[in-house]
This record gives structure tokens, C-alpha cells and sequence, in this order.
């Protein structure tokens, strides 16, 4: 099976529904560094981190090794899978039915216990039982879910018995029933790990079923009580309702972050589905990570008592390192006795809207909670301010955010934005400024620096009506750059790891990523565009003097009478566009 047999459209499509970060993360710990994440790099000895991944362009490239590619690629290299095997691995990750033509023998024939189908026919189980129970239909009922919602969160019941699980499966489904943690062993006995509960199952961003939160329906201990930690199953990766979300749109412009499963599935009811809640664990970074790349806008909801603003602070702090100035944290403070499950009940979908839209930005929250702590009409209290927020504010990418928090500090403490700054940042002289668009391209042809340009800001390709004219320069990779902008004005949005696809050749693979790895340190829209357009139009005035000489060598060989009308017009045409 080869490349030429599968159709783009297919790899384009599994590398857009693959978060590469999440891919590459699963093999080797990722660490956040601004926008994108660093490892010491897995195809070589080094010491410090050069491998960089970037979640935003869905490739990665080492800087020491030059090693690059996009999801499939990442596979191939660090997994030794051959190219098909690749490719079905990410189908089966993203529930993608490949057709039958293109599917190999390899990867499917490998024998092991399937763990998410039998997890799959345990929701059924549920899903089943809670239709044969009226008492457990009358609760939900109660808390007001309709049966769609419950047919759309996969909502069940677990019976009151110990053993209902292992007389539905059978023996021979008990050991798997145990390495899923759907059943306890303790004093030589095996039985139920859920039983009376209403069962939600946590599913990842595939559909796939992890594992089971449950819920008592009468009074008792644990009120909630969720699967334990399994082969698939970690309390502090797992977002509940993630998948949901996914499944009822596309694109998000916030995530809501809730506490109970309960108000992520009345929020959904009510038309409010860019939600989703923790495992019943405080939020890690790893959960931050995955909601920061499903929006750049995440909103976090919590009580408004002491315990409630504590959750939240803890929470601020593990986000430090992630936000920037493309991404947003907010906060929602809920008022004593109410949580969104009652809010959107009682008041309806409009009230639970105007709160997320008047949501607490991260500043207000962060400075807050500071000043909460000194009193800042001392000398001392300022200081103290000082002291307590700068650690803080080292962890947070160097930026606009960044100095606007310093700067808003600033009108407490009376010291100038500058000795904030060494403050804050002591082993530098000041943060980094504008940085112009050439700063990441020196040494790069006028080529080269486009190609540059256009694989880190798609965008630009839709300021080019044509670039067909450019064929006729004598450069290396002229074609490269025509196709590659035919390419993003046919699929505008591809990301990085798709257009490399798109190139079979591992050279030129190679060298796209090279270019859209540089670190450009891009300050301004305006600035990319300027350079950009500017690069096209001096490889315009080649294309011309190009000609024109052509031309003139013609003329030296024969008296320009004897050329032919047209290409005497030409000549004109040329040298006054020579001359602009």
C-alpha cells in the first residue's frame, strides 16, 4: 500500500482531526513553551530541548536534527510503523472507517484484549437496565432530563446486585472487567464496582468509553463515585462531555468548565453545549493543555464561597505557563446554594448566557487575590505585592498579557514599568519588543522567505490573484512556492502537518518544515503582510528584467523593426515597468 493509493482528501482529514500535541505527548512528556511545546528530542542525544511541537500548525521539527513531520510522519519515525500502519492507527484513534480498499493486514491482525469494546457494551448494559427501571427513569425525570439528552450522553443505570455485570459478560470477561476497573476483587471474591448508581460514561475526544462516573440515587456515601485509575483512564487527562462538545460543533468560541456531570448534561439540554467537568479532582495542567487547544477562550466555574475561590486560584496558578496573548481564562463565581444545573433551570438558558459573557477575566481574578493578601498604603504592604506576584507573573510566556499585568501592578507599588520589569525578570534586560518580520528569515532567498511567510500565515495566499507569472524565474523551489499557493487558495485553513502531506518527496518535506519552523516572532498582522507582499511584488520585478533581457538580447541579434508587433509592445510594457 502506498501513498498514491490513499487519497489526500482521507490524509488530510485524519491529520486535521489529530491533535499532535495529544499524539506525541502519550510517547514523550511535552512541556508548554508559549504557543508551542518542547522535549528533548527523541531522534537524538542532546541536552537541552530542541524538538518542538506545534499544536496550532500540527507538526513538529527538531532544531538540532532537523528530524520534521506531521502526524503520520511522527508515527513512522518514533512508533517504527510503516506508512499504512500509521494511517490506521490515527483512524482508529479518531473513529474514522477507512474503506475497505485501503485498509492492511498488519495492525489489525495484532491479538489484544480489546478493552474499549467491551467498555462499549457495558454502556449498552446500563443503557438497557435503566430502560427496565422505573425508579431510575422517575429520578431523571425529577432532575428534569429529557430522553434524548440521556440517549445523547449515554446515560444508564447500574443495578443494585454485585454480580450483575459478571452474569451479563460471563467468566470469561473478568479479568478484562477488572483491568477496567468495572469490577473490585478483595478477600478472594470479585464483584460490581457500581451498583444503584445512574451511570454516566466518560468518553475520549473519539467516542471511545474510559471508564463510568456513577451517581447514588437515593441518600449515601459516595455521592459520586467515578472508575479508578486504569490503562485508559486518568482522572486528571479526562475532560467529561469533551466528545459531546465535539460532536454538537465545531468550532468554539469558549469552553465552559463545570464541576458535576449533572450540570454539563442540563447546560446541553438547554442549548448551552461548549461544556464540560472535571473528574471530581482539582484541574490539572494537562486538562488546561487539552481545553486551551479545543478554544483559545476557556471559562472556568466555580462556587463563590471560600472553598469555591480557592478551587479557582489553584487553578489560575497550573495555568500560568499556558496562557499568552492569544489565549483567554475567565472566571465564573456562582452565588451560595446555586450551581449552573439549578441556574439554567430556574432561570433559563439567557440568564446562564449574560453570566458566561460577564465572566471575570484572569487579570481581575489575579490582581484581586493579591491585594486580598497586602495592604498597599504602606511602603511594606507594596513590597510584599511585589514579592508575592513576581514568581507568579515569571511563569506567564513574556507578552502583551504579561507586561499589562505589570503595568496594572504597577499603580500599587509607584515603581516605573522598567524596574518591574527586572523585578519580574532579573536575569534579563527588559522583555522582548516588536520584532520585524525579517528577523527569522535572514540569510533566506526571496523564495525561501515566502515560502516562510505563507506555511506560518496561511492567510496570505488570498492576497495573490495569480502566480502563474513567476514560473519563468530562474530559481530554486519558484515552483515550490506557486504550488503551494495554488494549494491554500484551493484549501484555505490547512494546517502545517496537512500541507506537508501533501509533498511525498521526504526532501522537500524536509525543507517546508525547516521554513515553518522558523521562530519569526511575529508582533503584528500588518508587519507579515506588508513583508510578504512586498517580497511577491521584488520577485515581480525579476520576473520582468527577466524578460526584458531576453528581450534586448533579441534586439542586439536583430534591428527592433524586424521584430514583431507584439513583441515590440512587450519591450515598451517591460522597460516602463522596468522603470516604476
Amino acid at each position: 500500500m502506498s501513498l498514491q493509493q490513499i487519497p489526500q482528501r482521507v490524509l488530510d482529514d485524519l491529520i486535521a482531526r489529530t491533535d499532535i500535541v495529544e499524539l506525541i505527548d502519550q510517547r514523550l512528556p511535552l512541556r508548554s513553551a508559549g504557543n508551542n511545546f518542547k522535549a528533548l528530542c527523541p531522534f537524538h542525544q542532546e541536552k537541552s530541548p530542541s524538538f518542538t511541537v506545534s499544536q496550532t500548525k500540527q507538526f513538529y521539527y527538531c532544531f538540532g536534527c532537523q528530524a520534521s513531520g506531521n502526524a503520520i510522519g511522527f508515527l513512522m519515525a518514533y512508533d517504527r510503523l510503516s506508512f499504512i500502519e500509521a494511517v490506521e492507527y490515527l483512524a482508529r484513534q479518531q473513529g474514522v472507517t477507512l474503506p475497505k480498499e485501503y485498509i492492511g493486514e498488519s495492525v489489525h491482525n495484532k491479538a489484544s484484549p480489546d478493552y474499549y469494546e467491551l467498555l462499549k457494551q457495558v454502556m449498552r448494559f446500563y443503557s438497557a437496565t435503566l430502560k427496565a427501571n422505573d425508579r431510575a427513569i422517575q429520578y431523571l425525570k425529577n432532575r428534569g432530563l429529557t430522553g434524548e439528552v440521556c440517549k445523547r450522553f449515554g446515560i444508564g443505570y447500574a443495578k443494585a446486585e454485585w454480580d450483575a455485570l459478571i452474569k451479563h459478560f460471563g467468566a470469561t470477561s473478568v479479568p478484562t472487567l477488572l483491568e477496567t476497573g468495572m469490577l473490585i476483587e478483595k478477600n478472594n471474591s470479585r464483584y460490581d464496582r457500581f451498583r444503584d448508581r445512574i451511570m454516566f460514561p466518560v468518553r475520549d475526544k473519539s467516542g471511545r468509553i474510559l471508564g463510568f462516573g456513577g451517581r447514588i440515587i437515593d441518600n449515601g456515601e459516595p455521592k459520586y463515585l467515578n472508575s479508578p485509575e486504569t490503562l485508559l483512564f486518568h482522572k486528571g487527562s479526562e475532560l467529561y462531555g469533551l466528545y459531546e462538545a465535539m460532536q454538537a460543533q465545531r468550532h468554539f468560541d469558549y469552553i465552559l468548565v463545570v464541576e458535576g456531570y449533572m450540570d454539563v448534561i442540563a447546560l446541553a439540554q438547554y442549548g448551552i453545549s461548549a461544556v464540560v467537568a472535571t473528574m471530581g479532582t482539582a484541574l490539572t495542567q494537562k486538562q488546561m493543555n487539552r481545553l486551551f487547544r479545543t478554544s483559545q477562550e476557556v471559562i472556568l466555574c466555580f462556587d463563590g464561597d471560600t472553598a469555591g475561590r480557592q478551587a479557582a486560584w489553584r487553578a489560575l496558578e497550573v495555568s500560568l505557563p499556558l496562557l499568552g496573548d492569544e489565549r483567554s481564562l475567565k472566571f465564573i463565581f456562582l452565588p451560595e446554594d446555586e450551581d449552573p444545573d439549578t441556574c439554567v433551570r430556574k432561570m433559563g438558558a439567557e440568564a446562564m448566557l449574560k453570566r458566561i459573557k460577564e465572566a471575570s477575566p484572569f487579570s481581575e481574578v489575579f490582581i484581586k487575590h493579591l491585594l486580598a493578601q497586602v495592604d498597599t498604603s504602606h511602603v511594606s504592604g507594596q513590597a510584599r505585592l511585589m514579592s508575592l506576584a513576581a514568581p507568579l507573573l515569571a511563569q506567564l510566556p513574556q507578552g502583551v498579557l504579561c507586561e499589562m499585568l505589570i503595568e496594572q501592578l504597577g499603580a500599587y507599588t509607584r515603581l516605573d514599568k522598567k524596574r518591574l520589569l527586572q523585578m519580574v525578570f532579573p536575569d534579563q534586560k527588559s522583555t522582548p519588543q516588536k520584532v520585524v518580520a525579517k528577523s527569522g528569515m535572514m540569510g533566506l532567498s526571496a523564495v525561501d522567505k515566502a515560502l516562510c511567510l505563507l506555511l506560518q500565515h496561511t492567510k496570505l495566499a488570498d492576497l495573490l490573484e495569480r502566480v502563474d507569472d513567476l514560473a519563468t524565474l530562474p530559481q530554486p523551489q519558484i515552483h515550490l512556492l506557486i504550488e503551494l499557493v495554488q494549494l491554500l487558495q484551493l484549501q484555505p485553513g490547512l494546517s502545517t502537518g496537512a500541507i506537508l502531506a501533501h509533498w511525498t518527496d521526504p526532501k522537500i518535506q524536509s525543507e517546508l518544515a525547516a521554513l515553518a519552523a522558523r521562530p519569526l516572532l511575529l508582533a503584528e498582522e500588518a508587519a507579515v503582510t506588508h513583508e510578504f507582499v512586498d517580497i511577491i511584488e521584488k520577485l515581480r520585478k525579476e520576473v520582468t528584467s527577466v524578460q526584458l533581457g531576453d528581450l534586448l538580447v533579441r534586439i542586439r541579434q536583430n534591428d527592433l523593426s524586424t521584430l514583431s508587433p507584439t513583441d515590440q509592445a512587450r519591450v515598451h510594457e517591460l522597460l516602463r515597468k522596468d522603470e516604476e
